[in-house]
């Protein structure tokens, strides 16, 4: 658990940043700037969870320094790939003046897409490496970075008038910032920067089912998270999708920030006990399992009885609207909180294809709670409520299947 200490002590930090700088933002930009901001980063986060083609998973999991140097290269160029392959797919939709979304958002945006693609990739990939040094320290670090220069961004751009456009550019500085850093401790510790195209080609084949299955795995996924942005603009008005976006900005940050750093850990650890001690692997998991959930209870019971008075007076009466939606979602927080930071268990155990079933029914349910409900001109209210219930029965379905998987490995031991 020191490990987790090392990350969440900076990445407590790098919350602080986020929560402190929010009320400023939430006055100097509007919910509708927010909903065109949620939008793009929506189709930004479904892009760049193959934006490696899932090799960088693997980086952990390679026993020899040398071999898994290469799985860096190898993930780096796929990153390279996939942000030219988006900007081509741009250009084409540009030049055939095609809508996206029917936003109300210029086209001229989407280009900022593959540049945003390219900078979190390359920070994505280099990150896996130091988790496989257990350099915690230093993702800590890139994480304050990244939090503090996204925001102070944000704030600068948006009170010398460029809006919405202030929130994209701000967001693409924060995913930029901290991958130096990372490449300079890649160089350090690397044994080869040169690319063995004959070794890059076998572990291309060899772990050729995580851009197979794990890629497609992993864009359902992440669609499933970011698809209720996406319908919610067009279906209810930028203006909900910002009210949207922005509650679960902030109930997610202690996922995305805390969580993300003990999911980080947890790979690194539980790649290594996969194959020495699988009963020291069951431990962990439940060690962290509980831990989240004796820390998430407390804050979500607060979020469901004073999220709308909280938001009111924290961020300004204009945001009431995102409290009312936090109560909606609180369950949704705890369950997240508690899950995410293991998500990765299956891809760890090999076990691709049924993380796939999983994210490819619950994408097929979430589509339909909000399609049904906006069909049946329910409100957006009820129509969150009802994407709320879905995520949460999955994310219940989603640890029994890890119980389940964690005691088959132990009986075939």
């Amino acid at each position: 658990m020191r490990n987790i200490g090392l990350l969440t002590s900076g990445t407590i930090l790098a919350q602080i940043v986020s929560i402190t700088a929010s009320p400023f933002l939430t006055r100097i930009f509007s919910p509708e700037d927010f909903g065109i901001q949620n939008t793009f980063l929506s189709l930004l986060s479904i892009l760049n969870v193959a934006a490696a083609l899932r090799f960088e998973l693997v980086i952990p999991l390679v026993k020899q320094n040398r071999i898994a140097s290469q799985m860096v290269l190898l993930s780096i160029l796929a990153v390279f790939f996939s942000s030219t392959i988006v900007f081509l797919c741009i250009i084409f939709l540009h030049l055939n003046n095609y809508q996206f979304f029917s936003f109300q958002i210029s086209n001229n945006y989407l280009f900022l897409i593959p540049v945003s693609l390219l900078f979190s990739g390359f920070y994505l990939v280099l990150n896996y490496w130091a988790i496989r040094i257990e350099r915690f320290e230093v993702i800590a670090k890139t994480k304050l970075l990244q939090a503090f220069n996204g925001t102070v961004s944000q704030i600068i751009l948006g009170l010398i008038g460029v809006k919405p456009l202030g929130l994209i550019i701000g967001s693409i500085i924060k995913q930029a910032s901290g991958g130096w850093k990372l490449f300079r401790v890649y160089k350090k510790t690397s044994l080869t920067l040169r690319p063995d195209f004959n070794i890059m080609v076998k572990l291309a084949k060899k772990y050729k089912s995580y851009p197979l299955v794990s890629s497609w795995s992993g864009i359902v996924n992440v669609l499933s998270l970011n698809l209720p942005v996406l319908l919610l603009s067009k279906l209810y008005g930028f203006k909900i999708a910002g009210y949207f976006g922005f509650s679960l900005m902030i109930i997610s940050l202690p996922v995305t920030l805390v969580g993300k750093s003990i999911s980080q850990v947890f790979i690194g650890q539980a790649s290594k006990l996969i194959g020495k001690d699988l009963q020291q692997l069951k431990k962990l998991y439940n060690k962290i399992i509980k831990t989240l959930f004796l820390t998430g209870v407390l804050p979500t019971l607060f979020l469901f009885s004073f999220g709308p008075q909280l938001f009111a007076f924290v961020f300004g009466e204009n945001w009431y609207i995102s409290g009312v939606i936090v109560r909606a979602l609180s369950l949704v927080f705890l369950f997240q909180f508690i899950l995410i930071p293991t998500s990765q268990l299956l891809n760890i155990l090999q076990r691709q294809s049924i993380q796939f079933v999983w994210d490819f029914i619950r994408f097929i349910f979430i589509l339909s709670s909000i399609l049904i409900p906006s069909i049946l001109e329910y409100t957006y209210l009820q129509t969150i409520v009802s994407y709320s219930i879905t995520m949460i029965v999955f994310y219940i379905v989603l640890y029994v299947i890890h119980i389940y998987e964690l005691n088959t490995i132990k009986l075939t031991s």
